[in-house]
């Protein structure tokens, strides 16, 4: 992997709450946008903008999972600060919202079954855009929702 790009994905993973813009990350990297965006392509199959979100979201999952941490709270520590924005772009990722996700996780009548906490890291999770579409396995959308909301 070129270093120049591993050092950008290190300071993104380091701390996702104050990532730089990319234009700011190509600066970092001492390259010029369009340089940058090529070369982040190639190295990590997304473009910049696309891996940060997914670093803020697989962070925000870990959080929901280990911490009982209000869903602002959560939004802040990942660099999200717009409740709203945050709440929207998490169930488009994963095809629930954070309250219902923490919910599906800590159900005990859901043991056994994959939940979307279960599912390993991808560069670029799967994304729910329509009700009922599966997330993996036999579990999707409208199983999370049933009788969990109640």
């Amino acid at each position: 992997m070129d270093y120049r790009i591993e050092t950008v994905l290190r300071s993104i993973e380091r701390d996702v709450r104050c990532t730089s813009r990319p234009a700011e990350l190509a600066d970092q990297a001492r390259l010029s946008m369009s340089r940058f965006y090529d070369l982040f392509r190639q190295e990590t199959g997304t473009g910049p903008g696309r891996y940060i979100r997914t670093c803020r979201f697989e962070k925000a999952k870990q959080l929901l999972m280990t911490t009982n941490l209000s869903i602002k709270e959560i939004a802040n520590q990942v660099g999200v600060h717009d409740d709203s924005h945050f709440v929207r772009d998490f169930q488009k990722t994963y095809g629930m919202s954070p309250r219902s996700f923490r919910r599906a996780r800590r159900d005990p009548r859901l043991a056994g079954q994959q939940t979307v906490a279960a599912m390993p890291f991808q560069e670029e999770p799967p994304i729910n855009r329509s009700f009922g579409q599966q997330i993996s396995g036999s579990f999707t959308r409208h199983e999370a929702h049933t009788g969990l909301d109640s």
